[in-house]
């Protein structure tokens, strides 16, 4: 990977998040797309100022929630390419929540090789892959986007230690061996579960309550947007269901860093509760298959493996 790559990514990411908190400061207008999800000044623009960087960087294709789609046969003759979610989380930037997000995805043969993810109001970027160790960087949007070589120099490895003791260890999934909430044996912290805050539809619903019945207590947290991919990464959370549709631009970027974090990936069939396999992209109508993120703690128990 061209040492520029990296650098320019992040840039561009945080470009464009100082852009949208720019918008989310003043005033803007909220259209309809024709999949009846909200669209502002702050996608258009945060698209804009991504696709020019890009195509400065390199003449690889860019292809982005707010552009027109290419025709999948041309897809399949990509050898790489940017897949760009110029704002994540625009439903909650339109309540002007605090958890929206910028995405950029470097795809190599349909696998996410490198992906950054800025979160403007957390003052914080990740970026990382298979082959890239992730890392957290922070500061203003614009100060990275200034210095982002600097800011990657200075960036904190994930995971990193967060105030939590670990996980239970793997022989309480198995079985009916997990603790019996009633008997006061509740484990101890708690499974950490992050799920979407618009999208909690009863297939995770009915996910989480399977391994409440086997852990006997489980800790729900719910937020928007791939900030839940930033958190699996860091270790802030175990795991994360999405067994709800998403597109492939919403779960590229962070598919990367969960794994250049140490995690795992893995798809579902249909509504069902195990990963069967490493999730895999190029859907031709952009469709990310349902997966369930693992930390690197989850990793390391085997937890990954439950089916």
């Amino acid at each position: 990977m061209n040492d520029s790559v990296v650098p320019a990514l992040i840039a561009a990411t945080c470009e464009a998040g100082s852009n949208a908190l720019s918008v989310l400061s003043g005033g803007f207008e909220v259209d309809t797309k024709d999949d009846n999800s909200p669209v502002t000044r702050a996608d258009l623009e945060a698209d804009r100022i991504i696709r020019s960087r890009l195509q400065a960087l390199s003449d690889l294709p860019v292809v982005s929630e707010e552009h027109a789609l290419p025709d999948p046969v041309e897809r399949r003759s990509w050898a790489r390419y940017f897949l760009v979610d110029p704002l994540d989380g625009t439903r909650g930037f339109v309540e002007r929540g605090d958890e929206f997000a910028v995405s950029i995805a470097l795809m190599e043969d349909e696998t996410p090789a490198l992906g950054v993810i800025a979160l403007p109001t957390q003052n914080a970027v990740y970026v990382g892959g298979p082959q890239f160790a992730s890392r957290k960087l922070t500061g203003t949007m614009m100060d990275i986007a200034r210095a982002p070589e600097k800011a990657l120099d200075l960036g904190e490895l994930l995971p990193h230690p967060v105030d939590r003791e670990p996980p239970p260890a793997p022989h309480t999934l198995q079985g009916n061996q997990g603790a019996d909430s009633s008997s006061g044996d509740a484990l101890s912290p708690p499974l950490r579960i992050v799920a979407s805050r618009h999208n909690l539809n009863d297939e995770t619903r009915s996910w989480i309550e399977e391994l409440r019945r086997l852990l006997g207590t489980v800790e729900l947290v719910q937020a928007g947007s791939a900030a839940k991919f930033t958190m699996i990464a860091a270790g802030a959370a175990d795991v994360y269901p999405r067994l709800a549709p998403c597109m492939e631009w919403d779960s590229a970027a962070g598919v990367a860093i969960v794994h250049g974090a140490g995690g795992r990936v893995v798809a579902t069939v249909g509504s069902g509760t195990g990963g069967v396999e490493t999730i895999s992209f190029g859907d031709p109508r952009w469709r990310s298959a349902y997966f369930i993120a693992w930390s690197a703690h989850a990793v390391s128990r085997g937890w990954s493996n439950y089916d």
